[in-house]
């Protein structure tokens, strides 16, 4: 997947795998209560691997009594659902749940394969830590961060979230809109819940128009533990210090940069992943991201000290370092980075990488800061001894460079503490 300079906040809703028995839409026959236009920022969504579709029978219009495609992918999948439990990480003493319904089938990196559907609710629930959605009725809101609402859909900078509905008729027509207003009613038996959902959007899957709909499920909902993603005391120092490298593996990506005209800029790509001692307990490492001269077969001795960001091609020569930077609805996280125990820590914003090569042995140093004010730090390390080179220019169009990347997210913010935060 080529990355562009300027930034493009690809919407991408990502599950994972849930059961259903009973499921149900309706379209249109809701009228747009309690119209809550959102405002604040958002959360983290979960991720989730290759799901197997099934048929579906995909609701009854009531106004027709025809079988009708509502949503993309309704008539080819069977709905499914799940959950991602937060606790009260963001929200003292009130549970928080995002709820998924969704029809479509995954590929591996959490991305439809073809045409589907996914809706978002983000609950605020009462607060009984034992990872069951509590019974009873939620209203949509966009500022009462209290038991018993799910906060409505917002829209800033591209990205939409918490709640939304994203439709996709194939890789190359898709889009996500705001859920806008309705209520939920939830109840359980065993393992089983009933749902039923009023709720509304800002557009159909087929116009610019709002839309109302009725969504009934009955079924399990799986729930996963997102805790880990996010907030608390992370336990790592302001400053680290990598003494114990155990490995450094360098992946080459090519041409994969263009400007804001489309044209491919003359640099190749590079990123240097630097591992800590215990890696395959802690998933500790560095990650860089390297501009080198284009055809280059590997990264040349010097001394790498220009940090730069996103926005001027200009600036993406031969040298530079690309700064830690995030992108997409999962704020997917790129360029420079420290990371540790599923987080993504500090990211770069200057610093420099120092490289001495005698016959096959490497002696690397680097030195870089967060200049955050709230959540900043610094990561430098040492490692002398060999490497190993990754050749990914061959990577069929569609894959996502930086595949251990793929999983950094940076959760955004809505009236919570931020925290950065890797899902794995």
């Amino acid at each position: 997947m080529r990355k562009l300079i300027s930034t493009i906040f690809s919407i991408l809703a990502l599950t994972a795998a849930g059961v259903c028995s009973v499921s149900c839409i309706w379209g249109g026959g809701f009228d747009d209560i309690d119209n809550n236009n959102g405002s604040g920022g958002g959360h983290r969504y979960p991720t989730g691997g290759d799901q197997e579709g099934g048929s579906t029978d995909p609701g009854t219009d009531p106004g027709t009594g025809d079988n009708k495609s509502i949503f993309p992918g309704d008539k080819l999948y069977q709905i499914k659902a799940d959950a991602v439990y937060y606790g009260d990480t963001n929200y003292d003493g009130v549970d928080e749940y995002v709820v998924y319904f969704y029809w479509g089938e995954y590929d591996e990196d959490g991305s439809f394969k073809s045409e589907g559907t996914e809706i978002a609710f983000d609950l605020l629930c009462k607060h009984t830590g034992d990872m069951h959605i509590p019974t009873g009725t939620y209203n949509c809101t966009s500022d009462d961060f209290t038991p018993g609402h799910f906060l409505d859909g917002y829209e800033q900078d591209g990205y939409i979230y918490p709640s939304y509905a994203y439709f996709q008729k194939s890789k190359n027509d898709s889009k996500t809109v705001r859920i806008t207003s309705g209520n939920m009613t939830l109840g359980r038996s065993g393992e089983k819940y009933q749902v039923k959902v009023y709720f509304a959007t800002s557009q159909t899957p087929d116009s610019s128009s709002k839309g109302s709909y009725l969504l009934q499920y009955e079924g399990e909902i799986p729930v996963s533990d997102g805790r880990e993603s996010g907030g608390g005391d992370s336990g790592v120092e302001k400053t680290v210090e990598m003494k114990d490298i155990s490995r450094v593996e360098i992946q080459n990506w090519g041409q994969i940069w263009q400007d804001n005209d489309g044209k491919t800029l003359p640099v190749s790509d590079w990123i240097l992943y630097l591992y800590g001692p215990n890696a395959d307990k802690d998933n500790e490492y560095a990650m860089i991201e390297l501009l080198a001269p284009v055809g280059a077969k590997a990264i040349e001795t010097g001394i790498y000290n220009e940090v730069i960001a996103l926005g001027d091609p200009s600036l993406f020569k031969p040298g530079a370092l690309l700064a830690g930077y995030t992108e997409g609805e999962d704020n997917i996280a790129y360029g420079t980075w420290y990371c540790k125990d599923g987080v993504a820590y500090y990211a770069a914003s200057k610093g420099s990488l120092t490289v001495t090569i005698k016959d096959d042995l490497y002696a690397l140093t680097f030195d870089f800061v967060d200049e955050d004010e709230t959540y900043g730090g610094a990561f430098k390390g040492t490692y002398m001894g060999a490497v190993e080179y990754v050749d990914k220019t061959a990577t069929k169009a569609g894959e996502s460079r930086g595949m251990k990347q793929r999983m950094i997210r940076r959760r955004p913010v809505r009236a919570c503490v931020a925290g950065r935060s890797i899902a794995e």
